[in-house]
């Protein structure tokens, strides 16, 4: 059995300032990112998701911690802390720095020809709710949720009225606080799609409208907790913002292979 201190020892020390950002890659794409206090910026890059950037909101940031669990079923533990100038900002990480030798996933994996075909299914289906955010002319409108196993599918489809291109940069999921008293830390967890359809960055051109499926890996969200997606523009600023709550998500449709 593995004793205490060497678990400890998997603890591993990050330092960050607010001028530079530091880079983490991981062996396996990122399943989940945690981070223990809004003073500490973290996000996953949409292009390779096995990279987390993370960055100081703020100046001499009391020492937090970060949380982040791979697709390959590893949990890796970092201790933040504040340095004006840190040595070392990009980080290659492997399995055996992670704290612990493998976390317990939910159900075997589909693979990549498994969520495109479950995603074609999800673009025909019915409609199960209705959530939408205006910006320029630009409609996002979430219209669809869909489970099968253990996967959830948000059908996310836009509409273009403008007589400008509209290509998204960047679509991001994460879980959030609804309600923040003054000495409840907030916390801020970053979800990572496991596949996104259509993936190969179409633009949604004047007077047309394009649908989008995204595959997450199945979760509940607790009363005071909200689901946010953030659809960021290419090149401009129409962007657009959801919201979700439990019950939302509740309202996913089940369907077969």
């Amino acid at each position: 059995m593995e004793s205490m201190q060497s678990w400890a020892q998997r603890i591993l020390p990050l330092a960050l300032t607010t001028g530079r950002t530091t880079t983490l890659v991981f062996p396996y794409p990122i399943k989940s990112a945690d981070r223990g206090s809004a003073d500490v910026l973290a996000q996953i890059v949409p292009e390779a998701s096995n990279v987390l950037r993370v960055k100081a909101a703020r100046q001499s940031f009391k020492p937090t911690n970060l949380t982040v669990i791979t697709r390959g079923g590893e949990l890796y533990e970092f201790e933040l802390s504040y340095q004006a100038e840190p040595t070392q900002t990009v980080f290659l990480l492997s399995s055996g720095q992670a704290k612990t030798p493998m976390v317990t996933l939910k159900g075997p994996p589909l693979n990549d020809a498994d969520l495109s075909s479950l995603s074609k299914k999800v673009i025909g289906a019915d409609k199960n709710i209705s959530i939408k955010d205006k910006s320029g002319l630009v409609t996002a409108v979430l219209n669809g949720i869909f489970i099968f196993e253990n996967t959830l599918f948000f059908r996310l489809e836009l509409s273009n009225r403008s007589p400008l291109n509209y290509e998204p940069a960047s679509v991001r999921f994460s879980l959030s606080d609804i309600r923040r008293g003054k000495r409840t830390a907030i916390q801020q967890r970053e979800l990572s799609p496991l596949y996104i359809y259509p993936n190969d960055g179409k633009v949604v051109q004047p007077g047309s409208s394009c649908a989008f499926v995204f595959a997450l890996p199945q979760f509940t969200l607790a009363e005071q907790k909200k689901l946010n997606i953030s659809l960021l523009e290419k090149g401009g600023e129409r962007n657009l913002y959801i919201s979700l709550r439990n019950k939302d998500i509740l309202k996913a449709s089940t369907f077969s292979q």
